[in-house]
């Protein structure tokens, strides 16, 4: 699994994570949060690694689907998105008191409160 996935997941387990069972809350956790291995879960709960592995499937495809229904992760990572366009331009201390800069500070602003 590459990275960039792994942290997706961990932001989805965030937002929707208690739409999961507690079973599958701990496992999906254990799995993408402790970082163990699908080994070690199934040892340590006396089941087989095929059913962690098919329980971290279901988990995920359940965690897209409450995310391409309900779209928080992505309304989230739009408005850090704006938020770092806001940091950059006020980072700017050539530009920054610019009449121009705080425009778009305001346009920036707007929308993440219309996100909102």
């Amino acid at each position: 699994m590459q990275f960039e996935d792994r942290i997706r997941s961990g932001y989805l387990f965030d937002l929707y994570g208690e739409l999961l069972n507690e079973n599958q809350k701990e496992i999906y956790e254990e799995y993408f949060i402790e970082d163990l291995s699908m080994s070690e879960i199934a040892n340590e709960r006396g089941i087989t690694r095929q059913s962690v592995s098919d329980l971290i499937k279901r988990c995920t495809q359940s965690l897209e689907k409450y995310e391409k229904r309900l779209g928080l992760l992505q309304r989230f990572l739009d408005i850090r998105s704006l938020a770092e366009k806001i940091e950059e331009i006020s980072a700017d201390k050539s530009t920054y008191e610019s009449e121009a800069s705080r425009q778009k500070i305001n346009e920036l602003s707007k929308e993440i409160a219309e996100s909102l």
